[in-house]
């Protein structure tokens, strides 16, 4: 027998549904085990991140998922391909657009990227076309060729406040995302599985505006799969073959495709930690009745504060920062919390980055150097980052610091005594000398082997190169790198 309450209490139910109050919550797929989708095994980086095949993913959203992660963007960035050429002027990424510019730009030898580069980090197109090293009749070309509506930079959406990348040295000029896009819930299909209600975020900073601004579709991308789990409890702690996350890199400026990867296996075997990647074939079902449409070619990378630190390092659970920005460069006084992005334990200070502020611009640097280089090997593994910089040295990667203050992440390894440690990240601008600009303090140049040039503005390089004992130690780690991971045999194998 249906009571009143009984038929008031479904009412109120069916309300509630209507109105989205009550979701529904998605039960696990066929296919689902412990191996696949669970927490309790180690990632499987023969499935995930293999070297010897490309694997492929179909990523498929509903509608409205698909609108609100469009709405977003255009919210953060502007419309699709209207600020800098975009379709309509020549196709995307052709900043002007029209055959003309294409003619110039084949004829001058730059690259579109190189532009849209400069055109992030220098102050105005008179700074741009000087950078790119035309001669006045050169110049007053490219300048004509540039629509003159083009906004530069697009007003309000970008922040160079304080702790954000700006111009020069420390990110004093040049533009950032204020903040992350929204994760979106999306179906992965992978090997005959599905991963229902997996988070994507489109990511990134430079591949990630300029791609947007020109209409570029392949765009960089993350993935979580537990990112909605609180909305859907059967699917709690969901997991990739063992991953958590993992980054699509869209290789950016890289006609090779295969920066990314080549130079994470360098820096592996000169000894430094880096991601594990791999190449993926992605798919994308926007949701529109059309079925899935091929979106590119991927590097699929681990990400440092999931897997890396878990199969890297001995133990798992010491500070994790993501730097980016002023305080990133080290420079004395220039520490703020906001250039230390905690990766995990939120709550626990800032103290070991401190203590390598404090040690590094110590005066025993003058007045004690064995003592300095005591106290600063107690707080940062030091021939660890001698080993970086000389690998990435040799292999001429200058999107990184010495000239930008970003693209690295500092952990703190118990193994060492919490002493933080170098991991680098994001390698698609490395095996190049430069993009084809003269920017500010070194910006789209690398830098020599030798880093004479490098002022104490970096003092993490400066410092150590001017102390004959650590000095000494990074022309041995040059030469072991050019002999052995950088060697001809190990690049051609």
């Amino acid at each position: 027998m249906v009571t009143r309450r009984s038929q008031f209490t479904l009412l109120l139910f069916a309300c509630l549904v209507f109105t989205g109050t009550v979701n529904a919550q998605t039960e696990r797929p066929p296919g689902w085990t412990e191996a696949s989708h669970g927490n309790q095994v180690p990632a499987n980086y023969d499935v995930v991140l293999p070297d010897d095949r490309v694997n492929e993913m179909t990523i498929v959203f509903r509608p409205d998922d698909w609108a609100a992660a469009i709405d977003n963007m255009t919210e953060l960035y502007g419309e699709r391909g209207e600020q800098v050429g975009g379709r309509g002027r020549g196709g995307p990424g052709v900043p002007g657009g029209g055959r003309e510019m294409l003619a110039f730009l084949d004829e001058m030898d730059i690259g579109i990227q190189a532009i849209m580069a400069a055109m992030r980090y220098m102050p105005d197109l008179e700074a741009v076309a000087a950078g790119l090293g035309l001669d006045d009749a050169q110049r007053q070309e490219f300048l004509a060729l540039i629509p003159s509506d083009l906004a530069f930079p697009v007003p309000g959406q970008f922040d160079a406040g304080p702790g954000r990348p700006g111009r020069g040295p420390g990110g004093r000029g040049g533009l950032s995302l204020a903040e992350n896009p929204d994760w979106q819930p999306v179906e992965i299909h992978f090997n005959d599985k599905v991963w229902p209600e997996a988070g994507f975020r489109f990511k990134g900073n430079s591949s990630l505006s300029s791609g947007w601004r020109s209409g570029q579709e392949n765009l960089p991308f993350k993935l979580d799969f537990d990112e909605f789990e609180d909305d859907h409890p059967a699917l709690q702690n969901q997991r990739f073959y063992g991953f958590k996350q993992l980054s699509f890199s869209n290789n950016f400026s890289d006609q090779s495709l295969q920066r990314e990867k080549v130079m994470a296996d360098v820096f592996r075997a000169a000894g430094v930690p880096a991601a594990e990647t791999s190449f993926w074939l992605v798919w994308l079902d926007t949701g529109d009745g059309s079925g899935a449409s091929y979106l590119g070619l991927y590097t699929a990378v681990e990400l440092p504060d999931d897997t890396l630190i878990e199969t890297q390092f001995a133990d798992d659970e010491g500070n994790m920062y993501k730097p980016d920005g002023t305080g990133a460069t080290f420079a004395a006084g220039r520490f703020d919390e906001a250039s230390f992005d905690k990766e995990n334990n939120r709550n626990s200070g800032y103290g070991d980055v401190l203590a390598l502020f404090g040690a590094l611009h110590d005066g025993a640097r003058r007045s004690d150097p064995a003592a300095w280089r005591a106290g600063l090997e107690a707080v940062f593994y030091v021939d660890g980052f001698l080993r970086w910089l000389a690998t990435n040295q040799v292999m001429q990667n200058w999107d990184s610091y010495g000239v930008t203050a970003h693209n690295y992440y500092l952990y703190a390894d118990a193994a060492r005594g919490g002493a933080l440690t170098w991991i680098p990240w994001d390698h698609n601008l490395s095996l190049s000398p430069g993009i084809g600009i003269t920017g500010p303090d070194g910006f789209g140049n690398a830098r020599s082997i030798s880093l004479d040039e490098v002022g104490p503005e970096w003092p993490l390089i400066r410092f150590l190169l001017d102390d004959p004992v650590y000095a000494a130690r990074y022309r041995e780690l040059v030469a072991e790198t050019a002999a052995g991971a950088f060697s001809l045999e190990g690049l051609t194998a």
